[in-house]
C-alpha cells in the first residue's frame, strides 16, 4: 500500500510527469481522449499528436498495468478475508451456546464486532482511493486490538463451555462428589 505506483520515467514524457507528480490526474484523463481527435482533454487545445499519444501508452506501461492489476487482486482478496470474518463473527454472535453456556456478553461482542465492521470498510475506502490514485501512499487502520478483544472473548467463552461439557459428561461422579461435598 505504500508503493507508490507510476508510470516509466525513462521517457521523456516521463520526466515532465514526474516533475508535475501528477502521473494520476493524467491517467485519469486518459479516457477522455478521443482517437479521432488532436484536442487535449485538459486544455482543450489542438495539442495532441501521434508522437505524444505513444508516449502516454509508453509511460503507462505493461509493468505499470501489472502493479494495477495486483492490488485489483489485494482488494479482492482483503474483501474476501474481512467479509469471511464478520460472517463467522456473526455466526458465533447468534449462537446462543456462546451466548449462555460461554457466558458472553451480547452487548460487548456486537459493539466489537461493528467496530471491527467499521475498520473494514475505513480501509476498504481507503485501498480503493488508492486503486483511483495509484502514485498515493496509503496506510491502512489497524484491526489487531478489536481482533485480539475478540478472540480474548471467545477462548473464555471456549473454557466456560469445555468446563460445562466436563460437568455434563461427568454427571454422575459429579453427582456422587457433590453428594459427599455435602456430607
Amino acid at each position: 500500500w505504500n508503493t507508490v505506483i507510476i508510470g516509466n520515467a525513462d521517457i521523456e514524457l516521463g520526466h515532465l510527469i514526474k516533475v508535475l507528480n501528477n502521473s494520476d490526474w493524467i491517467n485519469q484523463g486518459r479516457k477522455y481522449l478521443q482517437e479521432d481527435s488532436d484536442i487535449c482533454p485538459f486544455c482543450q487545445q489542438h495539442t495532441i499528436s501521434h508522437d505524444f499519444r505513444s508516449q502516454l501508452e509508453e509511460f503507462f506501461d505493461e509493468e505499470y498495468k501489472r502493479q494495477i492489476e495486483k492490488i485489483q487482486q489485494l482488494v479482492a482478496q482483503y474483501t474476501i478475508n474481512t467479509e469471511e470474518i464478520i460472517n463467522k463473527l456473526e455466526e458465533i454472535q447468534k449462537n446462543t451456546v456462546y451466548i449462555v453456556v460461554g457466558r458472553i456478553d451480547e452487548q460487548i461482542l456486537a459493539t466489537k464486532i461493528e467496530i471491527l465492521k467499521q475498520i473494514f470498510e475505513s480501509n476498504k475506502k481507503i485501498i480503493n482511493d488508492k486503486l483511483k490514485e495509484p502514485g498515493r501512499k496509503v496506510i491502512l487502520n489497524n484491526y489487531s486490538v478489536q481482533l485480539k478483544e475478540i478472540k480474548d472473548l471467545l477462548e473464555k467463552a471456549n473454557k466456560e463451555i469445555k468446563s460445562h461439557n466436563n460437568l455434563v459428561k461427568n454427571a454422575i461422579s459429579e453427582k456422587i462428589k457433590l453428594t459427599n461435598d455435602i456430607w
